[in-house]
């Protein structure tokens, strides 16, 4: 039976109230304390294109070279700013009477790309990687920006849409071993733009090697894309500012 606060003996009830407002200050002493002993840690850079904030409490550092290898492995799967990257060459890709194959090695691809094709199918294709050449068309990507007919936006729409008759992935493996992914481009003119969901998928793997560090208060953002957990140094939650 669980018993509500009117159902307790008097002398518990009265005895636990003030037991109560103890532990009360007694956790909050040693939160202060924890703070103090753990200061905030700032890492900060260029990644993607765009900015990067990791921003948490703790006594050790997490290695800049940790970090950094979260942010390479990304960046050589989907960063179109970067010209060897494996989107950026699956963009350059021509061909469609072969297949264009390259090495996933840390598999970022792999998950970016089943992600976005079950994102693709829930969003009822509101959610499409393929407009890169509507990106470029209208000057948001490499090109530069120029006036758009409605014509040209026909044009290009016809190389857009996540379907293997444009564009399909495979991936080969050998006695349970993957041994390399293949792109099959259907249409030359197809390309791809990972960016609506490879910085998000970035603050994710960055979050995750905080918490597997014992990590528990940090913000994490990348390009804008953002995730909070715990508490900042104030020991209030975190406060995101978005610019209007």
């Amino acid at each position: 039976m669980i018993l509500g606060v009117d159902s307790w003996p008097r002398r518990i009830y009265k005895a636990a109230v003030p037991l109560a407002a103890l532990l009360f200050v007694v956790g909050m002493l040693n939160s202060c304390g924890s703070r103090q002993n753990h200061p905030e840690i700032v890492h900060w850079g260029e990644t993607q294109g765009t900015t990067y904030l990791v921003k948490y409490l703790g006594v050790d550092s997490v290695p800049q070279l940790e970090i950094d290898a979260i942010l390479q492995a990304v960046d050589e799967a989907a960063n179109l700013w970067m010209p060897e990257s494996a989107i950026s060459r699956v963009n350059r890709w021509n061909r469609t009477d072969t297949v264009f194959s390259f090495v996933d090695k840390d598999l970022i691809w792999s998950v970016i790309w089943d992600r976005s094709v079950a994102l693709h199918e829930v969003s009822g294709g509101a959610f499409d990687p393929t407009v890169q050449p509507l990106v470029e068309l209208w000057g948001f990507g490499l090109s530069k920006r120029r006036e758009v007919k409605p014509e040209d936006v026909e044009e290009v729409m016809a190389h857009v849409g996540m379907d293997w008759s444009r564009i399909d992935m495979n991936e080969v493996f050998e006695n349970k071993r993957y041994l390399r992914t293949e792109i099959l481009k259907r249409d030359s003119l197809c390309g791809l733009d990972f960016n609506s969901i490879a910085q998000g998928y970035t603050v994710d793997l960055l979050a995750d090697l905080l918490l597997m560090k014992g990590i528990d208060n940090f913000m994490v953002e990348v390009g804008g894309e953002v995730k909070c957990h715990g508490i900042n140094a104030k020991g209030t939650s975190w406060r995101i500012a978005l610019d209007k």
